[in-house]
């Protein structure tokens, strides 16, 4: 440390030796400067000021090094604030990322409660599904059973629609004959009764001729005295037999098939 010499107060310095110098007349504060000289000069050189001076430099050495150990305490104090702070910012992270690992604790065990009722549910329906295909297989079965006895029946319903369809098929023919025949009938039939009318218009005319000739008999047996026993019921009779004669005689010939040759023959 650079050397600083004090004086206090009163003090006494023994005369420097430099200043044993021939007395010269000087100013009074040129005197008063050279005596402060010389009393400083004598007190740097005793044993005293010299332990002084030790003690002195020791304790600016003291302070000095307590400036830089409390320099050295207060960066340790600001590291340890600094710790202390990042410590409490620490705890403050691991307090609240515990309280995150909490709620997502807490969250994690409903979704797994939740999962489990969804699993719970999952088996339940399976169950229930499983239960559904069971009761779908038998039905399966019973109508696979159905389906071939219906098959079977349906074989058979059908074997027994072809001999039906055969049996139509025949009978289709028959009327198809049937038809023809009764075609053939009619036309016979038509010409017969064609026939009858013409009969019946003969008859009518013999009628007629009969009637005619009955008036020119009874013209002629106003002329005659002879005498007739044939009276008009027993004539009437006579052409009743003629009739019927001759029906019996035509029913065969009607019975059987008639040409047109034949039926248009009136000499029959």
């Amino acid at each position: 440390m650079p050397h600083v010499s004090a004086a206090s107060p009163g003090s006494q310095h023994p005369p420097s030796t430099q200043s044993q110098r021939p007395a010269a007349q000087q100013p009074p504060s040129t005197q008063a400067l050279a005596d402060l000289l010389d009393l400083l000069s004598s007190i740097s050189s005793s044993p005293s000021y010299q332990v002084a001076e030790q003690i002195f430099n020791e304790a600016a050495s003291l302070r000095s090094k307590l400036q830089s150990k409390e320099k050295e305490l207060e960066q340790i104090r600001n590291e340890m604030s600094k710790q202390v702070i990042a410590k409490q910012i620490a705890i403050d992270e691991m307090f609240e990322a515990n309280e995150v690992q909490k709620s997502k604790r807490k969250e994690a065990t409903s979704e797994i409660e939740s999962l489990k009722r969804l699993v719970q549910e999952g088996r339940d329906a399976l169950s229930f599904k499983q239960r559904e295909i069971s009761d779908f297989e038998g039905r399966y079965k019973k109508l696979q059973s159905a389906h071939n006895e219906l098959q079977s029946d349906l074989k058979t319903a059908q074997h027994d629609i072809d001999g039906l369809q055969h049996m139509v098929r025949e009978k289709n023919a028959l009327m198809d004959k049937m038809k023809l025949s009764y075609s053939e009938i009619q036309k016979r039939l038509n010409a017969v009764e064609e026939r009858a009318k013409e009969m019946e218009n003969e008859k009518s005319a013999l009628s007629k001729s009969l009637e005619a000739t009955k008036v020119r008999l009874n013209k002629i047996e106003g002329y005659t005295t002879q005498h007739s026993d044939c009276d008009e019921d027993s004539v009437t009779d006579a052409f009743i037999d003629l009739w019927q004669y001759a029906t019996t005689e035509t029913y065969p010939h009607l019975s059987k098939d008639l040409s047109e040759e034949i039926l248009q023959n009136r000499s029959i």
